[in-house]
């Protein structure tokens, strides 16, 4: 396929409303459907008219938008029923809206089983309603739900309701996963073979994260043929959540060479986007969200920083301006290479004071060489007491030293218990009255060997 225009649908509205403790309003509905026409996506689902108070106010008064084409969702009409004599579809086709989406079952067992009713009456209910709606409105997308499910369990009878909606009038027909379970390969091979029969720039795809490949599946389907994106934003949505378009829009753009409605300059907005729809929800944002995060394009000491200063590329796969994010460098120990430079041979001999009254206590980030005394926190070098617990923070051996480069603050002049634990931080109880008298070394257990820690402080530790 040549087309390289992929159409994007928001659906977080609807699918974000049902992500338990979210409670959107209808005026938050409104500023997050203005936000989303801003950056440029093309559809906005606002919810399901009819269904709650909060959507019926919302529909009643929608928000004025420029680029994004407002829909409102619902599903078939009912068995038993015509199409324009269904209560739930004549409340579908008042909104004041052009474009609707209507969701209908394709899974064969979900039909017999959760409608209860003949497979064959099922496809009459999607043409019907899509026929009918397709008088009333603009345009029409079908999304058919369970599709990966019913088509790996009967794909004759899947590929026939979307024959059956793309007959009776709909624009898109969206292949849903819709209960997370779909794997990449999966979902490339049975798009590759849809399209064989139903051309790519008419099949959208909507996927759930509860196998954590929502992203990965719709991006495997837009490279097998797809051209209708569905997600939400931040990936909000019930259970794992969905799609997430934050991560979707860039990786189109930036990596895999697709358009789509967001300009450069809109992409630039997305991680104030990100940012202020979690203020909005009173969410902390994910500092480890792909492309937005704050920890995103963080480098932490070491070879990284060194190699990044002289050219990002070596350590970013992308600028991070692009997505409208920037580049912190965090202070602190790297596991790589210690606290950012070599220690010297041997650390200087502290002396070992008389006072036992003092305690240590934790703080949070390196340097810390403080102690608490009944005077308050003051600089080492300071009483030390008759026992005191000290954790090390493990890290690789100096390739030009005998001991360890980033072992946190040894205590000087003190022989060690050693209570170590293989955990992340390594404990040592320290017994000053069994030192020695040219003062005694402690024995790190997490290093390959007996490494040797000089006596006195090492710079930059942290006391635990």
């Amino acid at each position: 396929m040549t087309d390289r225009r992929v159409h994007m649908y928001d659906t977080t509205l609807r699918d974000g409303a049902q992500t338990q403790g979210v409670d959107f309003s209808a005026a938050d509905k409104a500023a997050i459907a203005r936000e989303l026409d801003q950056l440029g996506i093309d559809y906005v689902e606002g919810g399901w008219p009819g269904a709650n108070p909060t959507d019926d106010a919302f529909f009643a008064e929608p928000p004025k938008l420029t680029r994004t084409r407002l829909t409102a969702f619902g599903m078939t009409r009912r068995t038993g029923r015509s199409a324009d004599n269904d209560p739930g579809l004549n409340a579908l086709l008042a909104a004041k809206v052009d474009v609707l989406c209507i969701v209908g079952k394709v899974w064969d067992f979900n039909v017999e089983v959760g409608l209860g009713i003949d497979i064959d009456e099922n496809v009459a209910m999607i043409a019907d309603t899509i026929a009918h709606a397709n008088k009333k409105v603009d345009e029409v997308i079908f999304d058919a739900e369970h599709f990966f499910d019913g088509y790996k369990a009967n794909p004759d009878y899947a590929l026939k309701c979307l024959a059956a909606a793309l007959d009776a009038g709909a624009r898109w027909v969206v292949l849903c996963d819709t209960n997370g379970g779909a794997l990449p390969q999966e979902v490339e091979r049975i798009v590759v073979e849809v399209t064989a029969h139903i051309p790519g720039e008419r099949l959208g795809i909507h996927c759930h994260d509860d196998t954590g490949n929502a992203v990965a599946n719709t991006l495997m389907a837009v490279e097998a043929g797809v051209r209708h994106v569905q997600g939400t934003l931040n990936g909000l949505g019930e259970r794992c959540g969905n799609a997430n378009l934050i991560s979707i829009i860039p990786s189109l753009m930036l990596k895999m060479n697709y358009t789509t409605g967001v300009s450069t300059e809109g992409l630039s907005r997305l991680s104030h986007l990100s940012h202020l729809f979690d203020e909005r929800l009173n969410r902390a944002p994910d500092r480890s969200a792909p492309y937005v995060g704050s920890s995103a394009f963080a480098h932490k000491g070491g070879l990284h920083v060194s190699a990044v200063e002289k050219d990002p590329r070596c350590y970013e796969h992308v600028a991070p301006e692009l997505v409208g994010n920037r580049r912190p460098f965090v202070p602190g120990p790297n596991p790589h290479t210690g606290f950012g430079k070599p220690p010297p041979e041997r650390l200087p001999e502290a002396p070992i004071p008389d006072d036992r009254n003092a305690t240590f206590t934790r703080h949070p980030s390196p340097p810390c060489n403080t102690v608490n005394n009944k005077k308050g926190r003051e600089a080492l070098p300071k009483p030390v007491p008759d026992r005191v617990v000290v954790e090390f923070l493990p890290s690789m051996p100096h390739p030009l030293s005998s001991f360890l480069p980033a072992t946190a603050l040894a205590l000087a002049g003190c022989a060690t218990d050693l209570a170590a634990q293989a955990q992340p931080w390594v404990r040592h109880t320290i017994d000053r009255s069994s030192r020695g008298a040219d003062g005694v070394r402690m024995t790190d257990v997490n290093a390959d060997g007996q490494l040797d820690i000089a006596t006195g402080w090492e710079e930059g530790g942290v006391i635990r």
